[in-house]
């Protein structure tokens, strides 16, 4: 099926969202919104920065609900893209 452009604003502004936290030490590896629905996957420093991130993509206008795939890996690090 064709995608929404709708979707891909969504996207674009949760991205844009998250990129604005200066708390967030990751950028998620892969964000999928479909129909309002925002999915994300990748790795988390503390179940606390996984959670914050499901709230900040959960204040973004459009959003309907928010699944969060990301995994806590404690003291690992990854690059900030």
């Amino acid at each position: 099926p064709p995608v929404d452009p709708r979707d891909t604003e969504l996207e674009k502004a949760v991205l844009a969202e998250l990129g604005r936290q200066d708390w967030l030490s990751v950028t998620p590896s892969s964000i999928e919104v479909s129909h309002g629905v925002v999915r994300i996957w990748g790795k988390a420093l503390s179940d606390e920065e996984l959670k914050a991130v499901t709230v900040a993509a959960e204040t973004v206008p459009g959003v309907r609900k928010v699944l969060n795939y990301m995994e806590v890996a404690p003291g690992a690090s990854f690059p900030v893209i």
